[in-house]
């Protein structure tokens, strides 16, 4: 799958969610997201799209760009959100056919859509290619800037080293799990509990992309 395929798949997914729900459901609270609801987790993700279509690029993945985007939409319900997302969607899922887009569009969708499922408790989509694509990306960029001791990551995937010299801790789990941890999706106490080899708690406060959920996800 290429990023315009993976992302479709997510888009349809999340979207078929949202038909699904109540405008009392669509207000209820997203655990990792602490700030947001589920209406405003939609509203985030058709702003990415309209905002990327129209140049508004000015502080991308920050805070207030993405607030922003909740706030534009703030008297919209989850229908008319799920409506403009896709009447908008068709020329930006063609640009990231071309590969251009970097990493971070599928992993912030598909990090959503998770969000969403642990929400409602509706598991799916965790073992597809979209946890492998985000797992590497993720470790990836970990890894570029790494000045710690250096660990190994263990996927259903692949394998992946953060640092120099050899491995003495190592952290194993599925594509999902890592994925999930790496980016900040659980509590400290949750990764900490993953499957180690070694003493991880010199490393654990600079694993994660972001910051420690603060209170532990469903799983």
């Amino acid at each position: 799958m290429n990023m315009g395929e993976m992302y479709r798949a997510g888009r349809i997914g999340m979207i078929e969610i949202g038909r699904s729900l109540s405008d009392e459901e669509a207000e209820g609270r997203v655990p990792a997201c602490p700030e947001w609801t589920i209406r405003e987790v939609y509203a985030h993700q058709a702003g990415v799209v309209a905002d990327a279509l129209a140049g508004r690029l000015d502080g991308v993945a920050t805070d207030p760009w993405t607030a922003r985007q909740v706030e534009e939409r703030k008297d919209d319900t989850l229908g008319e959100i799920l409506d403009e997302w896709e009447s908008i969607v068709e020329p930006f899922e063609a640009f990231l056919e071309t590969g251009a887009a970097p990493p971070q569009v599928i992993i912030d969708q598909w990090s959503h859509e998770q969000d969403l499922r642990g929400a409602l408790d509706r598991p799916g989509n965790r073992d597809d290619e979209r946890a492998k694509f985000c797992v590497e990306a993720l470790a990836g960029m970990r890894g570029e800037s790494w000045q710690h001791a250096p660990i190994e990551v263990i996927g259903d995937s692949g394998t992946w080293r953060l640092g120099q010299g050899e491995p003495q801790i190592t952290l194993r789990g599925s594509d999902y799990d890592l994925a999930r941890a790496l980016l900040g999706r659980r509590s400290r106490a949750q990764v900490e509990a993953m499957d180690w080899t070694g003493d991880p708690t010199p490393i654990l406060d600079h694993l994660v992309v972001f910051a420690y959920s603060a209170e532990d996800q469903p799983a």
